[in-house]
């Protein structure tokens, strides 16, 4: 948010294929720097598909 001088999150989470992928996207469409902490989150099943989404339109994964 400019008013509060905020470009760049970090993302942790639960749900690295819900709840992670989708604040990641909605952060990025309103113009976010986004960075998901891979170590930082839990899946019950593979990332791959929600990373490369998320690839797609800029978020990055450390």
């Amino acid at each position: 948010m400019k008013r509060y001088d905020v470009g760049r999150l970090r993302l942790v989470g639960l749900d690295m294929n819900y709840c992670v992928q989708k604040t990641a996207l909605a952060a990025r469409k309103r113009g976010y720097e986004v960075t998901v902490v891979k170590e930082g989150t839990l899946a019950a099943t593979q990332t791959e598909s929600a990373e490369k989404k998320m690839s797609s339109v800029g978020v990055a994964t450390c």
